[in-house]
């Protein structure tokens, strides 16, 4: 067993290590680095560096100029004073034939996978919040050189990326603003999400997360496996799941379609709610793969079920009074 504190460790470390393991188990000799991580840390604080900071520092201040509104969405339990870390998951694959849509949709208007869904997903926020302005977090690597793809480390950051969803625009167009705001984000990715808070005063608060509650992920489910000639290996699961955030989308390219897995805080949502949010969301994907050009405001989320209960069950509040008593009898 390896425990490694994040303070010095990243996903992608943790792919290296294994990968070392199993190539230094087998006999084999890794190759040298160029780079250590006390190279890159001292980069950091090179005046080259800290100038494009810099640069990176005015974009997202004025991105966050104005005051973030608070995403609401519609809990089933009434959210604790003190943030708990519960979680449970679903999980859906999308067909292979609504997958290439999704991936024909983004070459159409050269954006990627990720950008779409991530459209996708601010479009059902906007939805069930009935909000514009959301912030969804997302996690880059922070490798943007190639000499520090092999270096053990921790060079993760968050992005909290902004979009403004209207009603009255095409998914199209919206997609199209998406893709725009990330590239610029990516590009200034540098920034770290800490110092962006700490810039901001960003009011704490132990219920939440500052900034953002929801997190997108675009990911390879496939993780490295461990191989070692003479062995026998097989996955230990670990028991009971953790949330960060009130709901965590991840996707990913899976053998017979795109993946989607909506990890949710039990502390704030039933089960059955998630499977209800990542069905709306399929029928989001559904919607825009068959026309683009629709309105926000016309992607319909509710399924036929949830139409008859809303128009007519919930509406039946017919009552026999008696006719010959005033009403404030």
């Amino acid at each position: 067993m390896v425990d490694l504190h994040h303070i010095i460790s990243d996903g992608v470390s943790q792919e290296l290590l294994i990968r070392d393991f199993a190539a230094l188990y087998s006999g084999a000799t890794l190759p040298a680095l160029s780079l250590q991580y006390k190279d890159y840390s001292e980069w950091l604080q090179s005046e080259r560096y800290q100038s494009k900071i810099a640069k990176a520092k005015d974009y997202w201040l004025s991105t966050y100029a104005e005051e973030v509104e608070v995403l609401q969405l519609p809990y089933d339990y009434a959210r604790p004073a003190v943030k708990g870390h519960e979680g449970g998951s679903v999980h859906v694959r999308l067909t292979s034939e609504l997958s290439e849509q999704l991936k024909a949709l983004s070459e159409a208007h050269e954006a990627t996978l990720f950008m779409t869904l991530l459209a996708a997903y601010n479009v059902l926020l906007s939805k069930l919040s009935h909000q514009e302005d959301l912030v969804v977090g997302t996690p880059v690597a922070g490798r943007d050189h190639a000499d520090l793809e092999g270096i053990m480390g921790m060079f993760i950051n968050t992005l909290p990326l902004r979009n403004r969803v209207s009603g009255k625009q095409s998914f199209a167009d919206f997609l199209v603003q998406v893709r725009d705001i990330t590239v610029q984000s990516i590009e200034h990715q540098g920034y770290p999400y800490e110092d962006l808070l700490d810039a901001l005063q960003a009011p704490r608060d132990a219920a939440r997360n500052p900034l953002f509650d929801v997190l997108f992920s675009y990911e390879n489910f496939e993780s490295s496996s461990l191989e070692i000639d003479g062995l026998t290996l097989s996955p230990w699961d670990s028991e009971g799941e953790t949330a960060k955030f009130d709901l965590t989308l991840t996707a990913g390219e899976g053998p017979e379609g795109l993946e989607l897995n909506l990890s949710y805080a039990t502390g704030l949502f039933t089960e059955a709610t998630a499977r209800r949010f990542l069905g709306y969301l399929e029928r989001i994907i559904e919607a825009i793969t068959e026309d683009a050009q629709t309105p926000i405001s016309g992607i319909e989320i509710l399924s036929e079920a949830e139409k008859d209960q809303l128009l007519k069950d919930f509406n039946d509040t017919a009552s026999a009074y008696a006719l010959e008593e005033t009403v404030i009898d």
